[in-house]
């Protein structure tokens, strides 16, 4: 059975090998699905909703989300940021081009 997950960090490094040393293949940003193909160690084998690229990220950038949630995520139209939003104190700054699932 698939699982999926969906990005919570503004930008997540998606690599070639699963170690913080190998080659950053491309990126992810907040508010991406994917679904994960592979596990090892913290370490999960993903391919990307939106392009299909494929690539390792640390488990410690997304949240699971629901095979339900992830076929919700494919036909609604899609919300993203347009400029650079921060929320002052210690909240999470997004950048243009993240994509804010379920926004409405």
């Amino acid at each position: 059975m698939p699982t999926y997950g969906l990005t919570i960090n503004t930008i997540v490094p998606v690599r070639a090998e699963p170690d913080d040393r190998a080659e950053m293949v491309t990126q992810l940003l907040f508010g991406e699905a994917f679904e994960i193909l592979d596990t090892r160690r913290q370490w999960r084998l993903v391919r990307a909703a939106a392009d299909g690229y494929e690539g390792w990220i640390d488990e410690k950038s997304f949240m699971d989300l629901s095979a339900a949630d992830y076929r919700a995520m494919q036909e609604e139209t899609p919300v993203y940021v347009l400029d650079t939003v921060a929320k002052r104190g210690n909240g999470q700054k997004l950048v243009k081009g993240c994509r804010l699932p379920f926004y409405t």
